[in-house]
């Protein structure tokens, strides 16, 4: 065995904002929980000087270390001093980042944390984590092993980009540049709007936090989702609990077709679209449940997802440290309502969309699963790969 320190350096060499793009900046914001690598940065640091990072280097999120957030870079850039930089020295740095991406090493980090509400990895502690020793040959083994479900879930996650770029696009086509079928020969009313069409407020088409967990709920446990846990329209992580035990913002209950919106921060875009959520899927108080009434799940997720109404949001919060909107925000929000043909000839077109997104994410899922079991036996030699 050997520990960190021996086979990675942290990287504290800066450089100047004004050098790099938005989108080679990476904080822990733009991290995916449970190693989901990342997305791209929406807003740009308010510091001038940032840590610079190198392809091949290992990224680590230092706050809440249980989130679990890592990324390897492919490319050159910056990042936020809450984010740890690895640069291997002598190992394979694709082994050294699987070394980092075992829930052993979160562990690590958490026994060493300081603080409560946001603990910190201890910088200090950090570097004595034990690594298995191995030779050459067998890192490079171990990562041939390991790579391809990584590929997998890349191929996985581009389909994803390029579905929801499709149903964006086309959102955009009919919604905002009112090209939609027929606009040729549709007449324009008094509104200014194609005939038919209206603004309305959201929560006169939707149902705003509907249901919570009922107070005669069956199961023993609950898979508890937070605001740290979605991002930009994913679900990175979920922690099971029994039910006695759960946090008591876990209350909201979503279903098949619902948008969750994280109340605190809008920024930071906390939203995704719910597909066929597990019995079990219990959702924090954080989150506005949006539960179309009037309007097909297709169109309210793209109509709530965009900058436009993320500004919205942003204009009429409260707080200066948890900068925050409420209920009553998300129902006075106005939308535009479409013809009721135009919108079920845009749900018909995105439906299948959205359920390949959902069939993606499962398959991601699945394959995040056999790669983490088999990461750390892979890693201690509980599977002998000399067999």
């Amino acid at each position: 065995m050997t520990v960190l320190r021996n086979v990675a350096t942290y990287v504290s060499d800066k450089i100047d904002v004004a050098d790099i793009s938005i989108e080679d900046y990476i904080s822990t914001e733009n991290m995916i929980p449970n190693k989901g690598g990342i997305t791209p940065c929406q807003d740009a640091p308010s510091t001038h000087r940032v840590t610079r990072y190198q392809e091949g280097d290992i990224l680590v999120s230092n706050i809440r270390p249980y989130f679990k957030k890592i990324w390897k870079a492919d490319k050159s850039g910056g990042c936020s001093n809450d984010v740890l930089v690895f640069r291997a020295k002598g190992i394979n740095p694709d082994y050294l980042y699987y070394a980092l991406s075992q829930d052993a090493f979160f562990a690590h980090m958490m026994a060493g944390a300081n603080g409560t509400k946001m603990p910190r990895g201890n910088k200090k502690l950090i570097p004595n984590f034990e690594i298995p020793d191995l030779d050459t040959a067998k890192q490079e083994l171990i990562v041939s092993l390991l790579l391809p479900y990584d590929e997998l879930i890349a191929n996985c996650q581009k389909q994803i980009t390029l579905l929801e770029e499709a149903a964006q696009r086309l959102y955009r086509e009919w919604f905002v540049n009112l090209r939609f079928p027929g606009h040729e020969t549709t007449p324009i009313g008094e509104n200014g709007l194609p005939e038919g069409w209206r603004w309305r407020c959201l929560g006169e088409v939707t149902e705003i936090n509907k249901e919570t967990i009922s107070d005669d709920y069956k199961g023993q446990f609950i898979d508890y989702i937070d605001l740290g846990s979605v991002k930009s329209g994913d679900i990175g992580t979920s922690s099971r609990c029994d039910l006695s035990r759960a946090p008591g913002r876990a209350k909201r209950i979503a279903h098949d077709g619902d948008v969750i919106w994280g109340m605190v921060r809008p920024n930071l875009k906390s939203y995704a679209l719910i597909q066929h959520p597990s019995d079990s899927a219990v959702f924090s108080t954080g989150f506005a449940v949006l539960t179309p009434s009037l309007i097909p799940f297709s169109y309210l997720y793209e109509v709530v997802t965009q900058e436009v109404f993320v500004n919205y949001l942003v204009s009429v919060t409260n707080g200066a440290a948890y900068p925050a909107v409420k209920p009553v925000h998300f129902e006075n929000a106005p939308i535009l309502i479409p013809d009721a043909s135009i919108l079920s000839d845009y749900h018909s077109f995105c439906y299948p969309f959205f359920r390949m997104i959902e069939n993606c994410k499962t398959q991601i899922v699945h394959l995040q699963e056999i790669r983490n079991s088999l990461l750390p036996r892979l890693i201690s030699g509980q599977i002998d790969i000399d067999a």
